[in-house]
């Protein structure tokens, strides 16, 4: 009964009652089996109510004492993704590589995500090949799955497509548009594969850009840039 209180506070979203609820319920009921559940539930009510510091200190002791609990890829994920938001990439891409451990046990979608989500945060460190590295193994990992997620898919190779425009940036004129024509694959395999997600028409764009930058090369490539960008409209 008062962990069907403390649940229906979570419902009408009144994450001070729901809290102080969970904090009575884990206090009293010590050995329930349905310990794990609660205290994972009271750290994400925790995080619903703004309470951040209270959330990162509820979802890190979680880990550490429940590692083995189906829970914990998730709450492993939130810490990653909480750095992450603070623009701690460093911290946030170390968080999500202990999902990626083949001794951990990890649902096929966490993790992907949390190589996706790594890649991501290799990427705002300018660390480039890092990215690519996740990257590639996620890539190749999904391709062999065949009930894989269009979504992660599309990202995947969005982010890849990032990448090699990074490098884009940060190398001399010559590697700089070699890592433009590398670039061209990634956008293209979504705008042919995925024309319907949400995600084709800024890979147009990303195209467009491309090609723009290849036209100092071959001129052709402006009429491309002209139909990428018009198509991305």
């Amino acid at each position: 009964v008062h962990l069907a209180l403390a649940r229906s506070f979570v419902v009408e979203t009144n994450w001070p009652a729901a809290i102080g609820e969970y904090e009575r319920w884990l206090a009293r009921f010590t050995n329930h089996t349905a310990y794990p559940q609660d205290e994972f539930d009271k750290a994400r009510a925790y995080y619903r109510a703004g309470h951040e510091t209270n959330a990162l200190s509820s979802f890190t002791n979680f880990v550490a004492r429940f590692a083995t609990h189906p829970l914990a890829p998730l709450a492993q994920l939130w810490l990653g993704d909480y750095f992450y938001n603070k623009q701690e990439f460093r911290t946030a891409e170390e968080n999500y590589q202990i999902l990626l451990r083949p001794t951990n046990a990890v649902p096929a979608r966490l993790r992907y995500e949390a190589s996706l989500r790594a890649a991501q945060a290799a990427l705002l460190r300018s660390e480039s090949s890092q990215a690519r590295g996740y990257l590639t193994n996620l890539i190749n990992t999904l391709d062999r799955d065949t009930n894989r997620p269009a979504d992660i898919e599309v990202k995947a190779w969005f982010v890849l497509g990032d990448a090699f425009l990074n490098d884009a940036q940060a190398t001399g004129p010559t590697n700089r548009l070699e890592s433009f024509e590398k670039a061209l694959a990634p956008f293209e395999r979504i705008v042919t594969l995925h024309s319907t997600n949400q995600m084709a028409p800024r890979a147009l764009a990303k195209l467009g850009d491309c090609n723009l930058q290849l036209a100092s090369l071959h001129t052709n490539r402006y009429a491309m840039a002209i139909t990428n960008y018009y198509q991305a409209m």
